[in-house]
């Protein structure tokens, strides 16, 4: 079967427009795949960023809470090994106490919480000459623990913040 020169002219002219169409239909597809790769990767950089401005948190809060007990920790151990009742202790009380009432509720977990309240009672017991200074030093190496087992705590969560903020 022989085309003649109109048929031949009219096949050209329909496979130009289909080329053509089909050029521009993966013109659009590869369009609408580069943006929506270019939307995901913007989604996985922001994700990205959540997360590492979560640890600097963390981590900030961390140091915070690390300071904030070596203070304590330094002067509870300086009240449990000063053996007098003098103006020094009464001076590391106040210092305590400062802690106490002042930074440890910004950082303290429940457990230290729990260890710093009876602690106080402890110390106000000492100064009252209820209790004797062993019981005093078991106090402080009860509060010393609870303050160390939070700080393993939250650094193991600063360590592996995927299972921390989920």
């Amino acid at each position: 079967m022989k085309m003649n020169e109109d048929q031949k002219r009219s096949a050209d002219v329909s496979l130009a427009l289909l080329t053509s169409l089909i050029t521009v239909v993966g013109i659009v597809i590869g369009v609408w795949q580069f943006n929506a790769g270019e939307e995901h990767k913007a989604t996985l950089e922001s994700a990205a960023i959540k997360e590492k401005d979560f640890v600097d948190f963390k981590r900030k809060l961390w140091l915070e809470r690390l300071a904030t007990y070596r203070s304590i920790a330094s002067v509870a151990g300086k009240l449990a090994s000063h053996p007098a009742r003098d103006k020094t202790r009464e001076g590391y009380v106040n210092d305590f106490e400062a802690s106490y009432w002042g930074t440890m509720p910004l950082v303290e977990d429940q457990d230290v919480e729990k260890a710093m309240i009876q602690y106080r009672l402890v110390v106000r017991d000492y100064q009252q000459g209820v209790i004797g200074e062993d019981r005093l030093k078991i106090a402080t190496d009860k509060l010393g623990g609870a303050l160390k087992t939070s700080l393993e705590i939250e650094l193991k969560q600063v360590e592996s913040p995927s299972t921390a903020s989920k």
